[in-house]
Parts: C-alpha cells; structure tokens; sequence
C-alpha cells in the first residue's frame, strides 16, 4: 500500500502511476474483489482496508470526462465506489475511525456525478449504507451535517422505487447514530416520507420535540417544496407562515413572498397573493416607523441631521416638494391594504425594537484562536524535512477541521430563532423592492405606479443606508482612534477626530455620499459603494473593531445582502422593463445600480461577468 501510495506522486505520469499503483494493490489484496478473511488481525483487517481504499482512489484518477463516453465513466465511478464500499466494511469491522471517515468522504466524492440519475442512483444504496453504518460504529461525529447529507442521498435513492419501509428504517438507524441536536434534518427526512405515502403529518410533528421556529418552519416548506399534492403544499406555507408570524422571526417576509409566488403559480386569486405581499411589506415598514419615531423624540444633532440627506435630494427629482414628503406614507399606506396585523401585534414588535436607535446593532463577541509552530535549526536536512511534514500536515489538519467549524457554525445560525432588528438595513430594503416590483405587476392604475415608484425609493435607501452605516463607522473608528497614539493602529485617510482642549470629542463631516441628483446615477464613478473603495474599506475596518456587527447589520457588499439573489435577478429584470414602459427612465438608474451589485454578490465568475454586462448595456442605454 505505502508503494502503491508513491506510485501516484511525481514524477511519475498520472496515467501509468495509476496503474502501477493498481498493481499493487492487487499485489497485497491478492486480486480487486478478493473476500474479507475470516481468521486476521485487527491490523491486518485495517491495511487491507486501506488498501481498498487505495484502489478507489486509482479507479478515480482514471476518470477523465473530456475523452471518456459516459458508459466508461459510469463504469469506472462505480468500481471505484465499490472498492471504498469495501474500506467501510473493513471500517465496520475494525471500529477504526480515521478508516471509516475516510472511506465514507471519498465515497461520497465519487458518487456525486451518480446522483443526477435515477438509473445510476440504485448502484448507490449499498455503498452509501454501508459507509453510514461504519460511521456509526466508528461513532463519528466531527461532521454531523456530512453524517445527515448521506442519510439524505439515501433516502432519495430509496424514494425512486417508493421502498418506504426501508426509508423507515434507515431513519430509525440515522437517529440513533447522529447527535441530537442535529435531528430536526432528519424529522424533515420522516415528514416528507410520511407525506408522499398520504399519511397524516399532523400526529409525526407533535413528536418532534423541536423549540425553535426557524426549524419548524423550515420542516413545513421541505413538505411545501416536496408534496404532491396542492392541498398538502397550501397547508404546509400556511404552517410555516404562522409559526413564524407567532414567533415573530424576520423570516417570515421571505416565507411570505415565496407563498406570493406559489398562489400566483398555482392559479389563485391575484388578491390572496397581494395580502402575502402587503403583510410581508407592514412588518418591515413599521420597524421604519419606529426608528422614525425614535429620531424625531431624540434631541437634534447636526451631524446625524448630516447623514441623512442623502435621499431628500434623489426623491425630489421624481416627484415634487410636497409630494416627497408624503411618499413614503403613501408607499406604506398602500402596503397595508389587505394587511390583517393587530394593534397589539404591532405593539409587540415595538416592545421588543427597543427604545433607542442602534446603528451597530449588538456586538457578539468571538475569539479568532491561532497558533505559531516553529522547530528549532538543524543541521541534517531529512529531520527537518519531516519535522516540516509534520507541521504541514498538522496545519493542513487544523485548516480542515476550522472549515468544518465554519461550515457547521453558519448552517446551526440559519435554523436558530432571530430577533427583530430595531432599524432596516440593506437587506430589508432590497426584499422591500422585490415585494413592490411584485406588486406592480398585480396592480392597474394609481396603484401600479406607486408600486414602481415605491420599488425605486426603496433601491435608493438599500444604497442610502449603506452611506450611513459607513458614515457612523468612520466617525466611531475616528473616535477610537483618537485614544491611542498614532504609531499604535493603521492610519486611514478619513481620520480627522481628535479630542479638543477641554476633552469635548471633535466630529467630522460625513465623508460619502448617495447621488444628489438621479441623472448623477448614471456615472458609476460617483458611486461610493464601489468595490476597493474607501467605503468598503471603512466598514471592513469597522467590521474587525466591532464597531459593525455582521449578523445583524448588512449592508452593499455584504455577504447576506441578497437573501435569494436569483429571484432578485428576475424581478429587477423586470422591474425595469416596467419602468422603461411607463416612462420612468431616470427612476431606472438606481435600480440598475443595484442589479450591478447584485452582480458583484454573485459567486459564478461567468455568470457574474454576464449579469454585469446586461445592466452596463441597459445603463448605457439610458
């Protein structure tokens, strides 16, 4: 195996140390699918395990999609499956876990391309069930998520042939082997099993001892995306939205506009979908209310009276003096047509807003853990070759386990409960514009062009409360910076705060700015957001001091700032299509701005590429 194990390395060519690497493990095994001996050694058991594991690893650097057909890829995936199917019985075996996860995660790689199809996902239930049992003798546990995706992959190979007791049992397997914190994914697995047999789910989600609403929610909608039948789906978004709503988690404006979609899609009234619409619109816009409120009973500051004219301007370009000042009422008075909130409801939300403004939101803590390993010199240059083997493989080893971390640690964030923020940031504003653009495309009349002229307003403040947010975090990292000596932080060329004679703390003026004018709009230059630029770097600085809390406040260039940047393509797509034809060019510009960075959020360097072309076209066009 060791020999084997140099093969593959250079020099050597891929090709031919494949198969010199192949012989020999043949060579240990005595041939490919020799059987388990029954009189060994545990070590020896572990070896031939390894060597097993070794094979499928050859049968899988064979695999070259560019000059294969597709019956020699299937073929070659599948025998490299069998043989990493064979590391997890010697797993199983031998309770060895280093083995079992090994074999478990290289299996899974393999099969990846094999689940596209019915047909190749047969092959796989074997393979997939015996790597989770040898997980679960081995009592695995570093990567839950991966545990329950495999749990997962199986359930969609059984489900093809409709072999539900065996989905039963295999579920009954999954609880005893994974964590329990992690059992709401596999609940989700038994609800939709339940579901697609006609059974009552009713009575299975009361035995789900399950607290927190995100999680129930999230169960309701895989049953809403799953069921097959249209009364099963209505039930499941109406459960989902009324958990949520009860809870009051933010979550909920998602949840709603996705009900919007599924009414729209599957032939309802165009009324029922605009109550999900303006529901969803009411619960952001009166947390607007409050901080507007708020802002008004608090003393006047002239420089947060600075900060916040950075949209008067832009507003009055579409409309008149008088008419600005009434536009957002407006926009909000006609978002609550159909709205069947509470007083009460309302009273709640406010309760729990808080009392006063929170620009940075609450800081939550963490602490980043890291570690300098260093080996003193030697003379003999074999010793430190392997000492820095050592310590790569022990970095390497570390880098994986913090992504594991990382990977686990956002995932448990998105199926926790969250609380309701004091004040609207850039995530809010763009699910504000989404809802409205929908909305436009429901109404006639008066109502289709304050939806559109709603849907223009609120793509400003997306930009607007990014320029605000970077103006409190320049002037907070000024003050900062003003108790410590110059020498002892990186200097940054908005610091202009220092403390005057009689200790009173200097402000400065707000250094960025939205467009004045919406002509100003259409010169990407003039935009402050831009990538590499100051404003990104000011609140990248304010993010690593703390000043910004990630979690709860988004902002342009933020990673959460598109909740679902696919949809948001199709409804500014259309969006400003609808405004082109109603004569809105100019209340074009700051939506195309921000479908520009929405294509900056993009992960698809292609598709980035692509997106950011079409809004550049349509900008110069304009």
């Amino acid at each position: 195996t060791r020999l084997a194990r140099q093969c593959l390395n250079k020099p050597l060519n891929p090709n031919e140390g494949a198969k010199y690497a192949l012989m020999c493990g043949i060579k240990g095994l005595g041939k490919v699918d020799a059987p388990t001996p029954k009189f060994a050694s545990p070590e020896r058991m572990r070896w031939r395990g390894a060597c097993h594991a070794l094979c499928g690893e050859v049968f899988a650097k064979l695999v070259d999609p560019q000059k294969q057909e597709k019956e020699s890829l299937i073929k070659l995936r599948k025998m490299s499956v069998e043989q990493f199917e064979r590391c997890c019985e010697y797993a199983t075996i031998t309770r060895n876990l280093s083995l079992a996860a090994f074999g478990a995660n290289s299996l899974w790689n393999v099969a990846m391309p094999l689940m596209h199809s019915a047909d190749t996902r047969q092959l796989l239930i074997s393979p997939i069930l015996r790597a989770t049992r040898a997980l679960a003798c081995a009592k695995y546990s570093e990567d839950p998520f991966f545990f329950v995706g495999l749990y997962r992959s199986l359930f969609e190979c059984y489900s093809d042939t409709g072999r539900w007791d065996e989905i039963h049992q295999m579920l009954n397997e999954a609880f005893a082997a994974i964590p329990t914190s992690h059992h709401r994914r596999l609940w989700a697995l038994r609800m939709l099993a339940l579901s697609r047999q006609g059974k009552n789910v009713l009575v299975a989600m009361g035995k789900m001892k399950e607290t927190q609403a995100k999680a129930q929610a999230g169960i309701w909608l895989v049953l809403a995306n799953a069921s097959k039948r249209q009364a099963d789906q209505l039930n499941a978004y109406m459960k989902a939205t009324e958990i949520l709503q009860d809870a009051e988690q933010p979550d909920v404006v998602e949840v709603r506009l996705q009900f919007a979609d599924w009414l729209l899609r599957n032939g309802f009234d165009a009324s029922t979908a605009q109550e999900q619409l303006a529901s969803a619109a009411d619960m952001l816009l009166e947390l607007e209310d409050d901080s507007e409120d708020e802002d008004e009973e608090s003393p006047a500051d002239p420089y947060l009276a600075g900060l916040d004219g950075s949209t008067s301007a832009s507003d009055a370009d579409w409309m008149s003096q008088s008419d600005t000042k009434s536009f957002t009422g407006r926009s909000q008075r006609s978002s609550r047509r159909g709205s069947q909130a509470s007083p009460s409801e309302a009273g709640r939300r406010r309760a729990r807003g808080g009392s006063g403004r929170s620009t940075t939101g609450r800081s939550r803590r963490g602490s980043i853990a890291g570690s300098k390993a260093g080996s003193p010199r030697s003379s003999r240059s074999s010793a430190k070759g392997s000492r820095r083997s050592r310590m790569g493989s022990r970095a390497s080893s570390r880098s994986r386990r913090s992504s594991v971390a990382s990977k686990q640690s956002k995932m448990k964030k998105a199926e926790e409960d969250d609380e309701l923020t004091n004040q609207l940031y850039s995530r809010h504003y763009e699910a504000l514009c989404r809802i409205f653009a929908t909305r436009a495309r429901l109404e006639q009349g008066g109502g289709l062009h304050s939806s559109l002229l709603a849907a223009c307003h609120f793509a400003v403040r997306f930009f607007a409360s990014t320029v605000d947010l970077a103006n409190l975090s320049a002037q907070s990292l000024g003050a900062t910076a003003s108790e410590v000596p110059m020498g002892t932080r990186t200097s940054f060329s908005m610091r202009k705060t220092a403390k005057k004679d009689d200790g009173e703390l200097a402000k400065i003026l707000p250094p960025f700015r939205t467009p004045v004018h919406l002509p100003d709009w259409a010169h990407e230059d003039r935009w402050p957001w831009a990538p590499g630029g100051k404003l990104a770097e000011v609140l990248a600085r304010a993010e690593q001091a703390e000043v910004l809390d990630k979690v709860v406040c988004t902002w342009a260039g933020h990673s959460d700032a598109f909740a679902r940047p696919e949809i948001t393509f199709q409804m500014l797509t259309q969006l400003e299509d609808d405004l082109e034809d109603h004569g809105y060019h100019l209340q074009m510009l700051p939506v195309l701005a921000l479908h520009l960075q929405l294509a900056e959020a993009l992960e698809n360097e292609h598709v980035k590429a692509a997106v950011a072309c079409l809004v550049r076209m349509r900008l110069s066009r304009v």
